[in-house]
């Protein structure tokens, strides 16, 4: 959504583009997290090296990687660096969204 958000201001298209671009966008990005944000947490949490920063670095490591799945033909760095950028805040939304549930249950 953020993407497709990030479209309508630059291109001045229409406020369902987002919408539209999401469900095209979702499949990559969901095989991205699977394939590689889910084995990095995983690797984090066994070595108890999961921290917001280590989240936020492994999130912008799946960013980048679903920007290269997502959109192999156009390897501009300013999309490489934004898909990064959303990709580290997706994991600190994680983290913090975990955190919530680790104090929870002790």
């Amino acid at each position: 959504m953020i993407v497709g958000f990030m479209m309508v201001i630059e291109n001045g298209s229409s406020l369902l583009a987002p919408l539209g671009f999401s469900f095209v966008l979702f499949p990559f990005t969901l095989a991205a997290a699977l394939f590689f944000g889910a084995p990095l947490f995983y690797i984090a949490y066994r070595f108890d090296f999961v921290r917001w920063w280590s989240s936020m670095l492994g999130g912008a490591i799946t960013g980048a990687i679903a920007s290269c799945v997502a959109l192999p033909s156009s390897p501009l760095m300013s999309g490489l660096l934004a898909w990064a950028l959303i990709g580290a805040a997706a994991g600190l939304l994680f983290w913090c969204f975990w955190r919530q549930g680790v104090d929870a249950y002790p």
